[in-house]
């Protein structure tokens, strides 16, 4: 290299560049050969591959070149790289293998070996803090990391990396280990640091499947929305969606312009002097294009490096940020039924999605809560419920009713065990053979029949209150507009609603609070039922946008 340097110096005249040229163009051509064979950072030592459907693997290597990839003492699969240098095998019905192995891809002269691989079950779990809260900050979860050593369950944890375009592989660094995306054992206390839920929830299958691997798949960043999760072409399928890609390249014009820095004094200054408090505070501008708030940087940067992965289902947490905003709760059901299909066409399988809903937060509510978009009261229950529709909507979906286990002055609350409880039954009934009511009871139908609203539900069995009393948290309105308590009684599966104040009844909702401790109905499992809202020309209570009255 001295003779590069040499040759290179502004004092030597371009003939001594001309004696050093075949040097120069070694060590170029070297360079550039140099780590071509490439993994997304899914591709991990620890790793964790999906058993009994087909498993890809893919990179890149140079344009062209024939790829081997080894499991193992399994027969190689050879491959060859297309024009950009893109390259994928698929494994077919793996079976599941616990004794860890490697996996070997080569190519020309390079070779890439990661080590201590298994074969079991993986699942996605993907949202926002909730989600991504982690066991050290559950109850109990010091001592669960301390006490319960498992190598054969693990968690791989995306690094933080937003992005305006789809990304190959991810960039930076994880929230909880400050090292770039990898997969982790639950051993020597690292599962401290897992999500809380997606740990709980990997422990019950392991203990439900005997000897068989699990690995969760890791995928949030606290705090922010729905659409930063979607794709750019989801996001067009909706009014709201355009609307928000609209603003967002606002605001690149914004920031490109010096305009966005120049007015956030004064949107903060504007508030301050509100005392919004119940409203998200104006955050420092950043560039849009890198920010995880803006539509499709979490998909772009985050998730879009795992497809195509392999897994058996999808956990999901998120809508609390949705829930501060005016329009977007209304949506919910939209961007999230649009966006698991997206995925699902992405990954290639119509794999299971289990959402769960907000947790009960803030105070509970004396009366029954009056429609009033513009505070974060009105729209938790309205998230709830749009969840519940997506449930509908979604096929082969779960839903998670978590109101009973929030906490007033938490909006993470600390009980993810049985969040992760509830999530296992679905799992069950879904994908591992469990003969099991997996649900507390969700509406099916709202009969108003005259002064009275028979309410009826899926997952009615053994339909009672969790304590003896009548069903409470019931609420009746009629043609002038005002919500009255409604007395409610249990009559086999249903529920039979009147209130003297409400003579004929128009609408009916059920725990429809932030924070609706005295919902009581339940079934058999003694799991609570969903919030709901329904009408006469809505009795199901399905529609894509709910107008209150």
């Amino acid at each position: 290299m001295n003779c590069v340097r040499f040759c290179t110096h502004p004092r030597f005249p371009v003939i001594r560049m001309h004696a050093c040229l075949p040097l120069v163009l070694f060590f170029l051509a070297v360079n550039a050969s140099a780590a071509v064979l490439e993994l997304p950072s899914i591709f991990t030592d620890h790793l964790v591959l999906q058993r009994e459907m087909e498993s890809p693997v893919w990179g890149r290597a140079s344009p062209g070149a024939e790829v081997g990839v080894r499991l193992g003492d399994m027969p190689m699969l050879i491959t060859r790289a297309d024009e950009a240098g893109n390259w994928k095998v698929v494994f077919k019905e793996l079976k599941t293998r616990v004794v860890p192995t490697t996996l070997v891809v080569t190519s020309a002269a390079e070779s890439i070996t990661l080590r201590d691989v298994v074969v079991g079950e993986v699942w996605f779990a993907g949202g926002q803090s909730n989600m991504g809260t982690q066991l050290k900050d559950s109850a109990d979860g010091d001592a669960e990391a301390a006490q319960h050593s498992d190598p054969l369950l693990r968690m791989h944890i995306v690094s933080r990396s937003p992005s305006d375009k789809p990304e190959f592989s991810t960039e930076g660094t994880t929230y909880s280990f400050g090292e770039p995306s990898q997969w982790y054992t639950a051993t020597e206390g690292r599962s401290a640091k897992f999500s809380a839920t997606g740990y709980y929830f990997a422990k019950q299958l392991r203990a439900h499947l005997g000897d068989v691997p699990v690995g969760i798949l890791l995928c949030v960043v606290g705090g922010r929305p729905i659409q930063s999760h979607c794709a750019l072409e989801v996001l067009t399928r909706t009014d709201l969606g355009r609307r928000q890609l609209t603003a967002y390249h606002e605001a690149v014009k914004d920031w490109d312009s010096g305009r966005a820095e120049a007015d956030y004094p004064a949107k903060l200054m504007a508030w301050e002097s509100a005392k919004q408090n119940i409203r998200l505070k104006p955050m420092k501008p950043v560039d849009p294009r890198t920010d995880f708030w803006q539509p499709a940087s979490i998909y772009h940067g985050m998730l879009h490096p795992q497809i195509p992965f392999a897994f058996r289902g999808a956990l999901w947490i998120q809508g609390e940020n949705n829930a501060l905003q005016t329009e977007e709760p209304r949506y919910y059901a939209d961007q999230l039924t649009n966006m698991i299909g997206d995925w699902r066409s992405r990954f290639g399988h119509e794999f299971t999605c289990l959402i769960v809903q907000l947790a009960g937060f803030r105070s509970p509510s004396a009366v029954p809560q009056l429609p009033n978009p513009a505070l974060m009261q009105h729209n938790w229950p309205l998230l709830c419920n749009q969840q519940r529709i997506a449930h509908e909507r979604i096929p082969r979906s779960g839903l998670v009713v978590a109101h009973d286990l929030g906490e007033v002055d938490n909006v993470h609350p600390r009980n993810k065990l049985d969040i992760a409880r509830r999530l296992m039954r679905w799992a069950q009934f879904y994908d591992y053979g469990g003969q099991i009511q997996p649900s507390g009871p969700l509406l099916e139908k709202a009969e108003f029949t005259g002064s009275e609203v028979v309410i009826r539900f899926q997952h009615a069995e053994g339909l009672t209150t969790l304590d003896g009393q009548s069903p409470a948290h019931f609420d009746l309105c009629g043609t002038d507009g005002k919500l009255h308590w409604a007395r409610a009684r249990l009559e086999g599966s249903k529920v039979i609603l009147s209130c003297p104040d409400v003579p004929h009844p128009m609408q009916v909702r059920y725990a429809w609070s932030n924070q609706p401790a005295i919902a009581n109905l339940t079934n058999a499992t003694g799991l609570p039922a969903s919030a709901f809202i329904a009408t006469k020309e809505d009795p199901k209570g399905k529609l894509e946008v709910l107008t209150d009255r």
